[in-house]
């Protein structure tokens, strides 16, 4: 506990809680204000007055959670079984793996999963490319904080096991993904489809989590980013 309120983890913390809130709040904005499919599930346990007030209150919570988990990851990190934030010269020396592993893996989730998942729900990837963006930047800045740095960290301290911690990180990752699909509507159930939903998460989540220990998380956040740009380019192929 007293690593993790350090004076110096707790000014890095702050600083990259705000950076992932700025972030990750355009997504936000646009589920409570602009997506009809958001709007429409959110309108049913509240009253349109109300969302701002709600608006105020996740926002709130996402940058608790993104402090909480960015502590942990500042504190916790050991720097060889684990990397942590890493640093800019890392990044630089991954940038050519992370520049054609990027592309590959969007490529490769997108032919597994996403061709399926469109043809079941149309509308469970924005139109607008603007609207899109915001996707790959929740995924990169929220997810990656806080499943990686925070939860995989977390379990790391206790058990000093970093195949443990990534395969919790993974199955709270995987959760993480199935609450939002519920929540926006996506029909899962228990039948082929949830199966390969679950299996290809926990698979990808359990490899983001290897890639997060050995080379940090700048690089991390960088690969997902441009994993998740898929969200922004699959639409206009289809469209086409």
């Amino acid at each position: 506990m007293r690593d993790f309120l350090r004076e110096d983890v707790l000014i890095k913390a702050v600083k990259l809680a705000v950076v992932s809130t700025l972030a990750v709040a355009p997504n936000i904005v646009d589920s409570y204000f602009f997506n009809p499919g958001y709007q429409s599930v959110l309108l049913e346990r509240a009253t349109e007055s109300v969302l701002p007030v709600l608006f105020a209150r996740d926002l709130i919570l996402v940058f608790l959670s993104l402090l909480i988990s960015s502590a942990c990851g500042f504190a916790w990190s050991d720097g060889k079984k684990v990397i942590g934030f890493g640093t800019l010269e890392g990044l630089r020396r991954e940038l050519k793996v992370i520049l054609w592993l990027g592309p590959a893996l969007a490529v490769a989730t997108a032919l597994v999963l996403d061709m399926t998942l469109l043809g079941e729900f149309r509308g469970l990837y924005p139109d607008s490319p603007l609207v899109a963006l915001t996707i790959p930047l929740r995924a990169a800045f929220f997810e990656e904080v806080v499943c990686r740095f925070g939860i995989l960290m977390i379990v790391f301290r206790l058990t000093q096991s970093a195949p443990a911690a990534v395969a919790v990180s993974a199955l709270f990752n995987t959760l993480l993904g199935l609450r939002s699909a519920t929540f926006i509507g996506f029909p899962l159930g228990f039948d082929w489809l949830t199966g390969r939903i679950l299996v290809s998460r926990i698979i990808l989540a359990s490899f983001f989590g290897y890639f997060y220990c050995r080379k940090g998380l700048m690089a991390m956040i960088s690969l997902r980013f441009i994993v998740e740009l898929k969200h922004v380019v699959l639409p206009f192929f289809i469209s086409r």
